[in-house]
């Protein structure tokens, strides 16, 4: 499941993959920056 958090213009994308042999989650994230014309509702679903 993907979690998406906004920290000023930027989004961060954060999602669980599964879990290593210790039982301990692992999670990839990467950011997003939406083009400058773009309104906040549309970087949103941009995100």
């Amino acid at each position: 499941m993907a979690n998406i958090t906004q920290h000023g213009n930027t989004f961060r994308i954060r999602v669980f993959v599964g879990t290593d042999d210790k039982g301990k989650q692992i999670m990839k994230s990467t950011t997003f920056t939406p083009p400058k014309d773009v309104n906040p509702k549309k970087a949103e679903k941009l995100a």
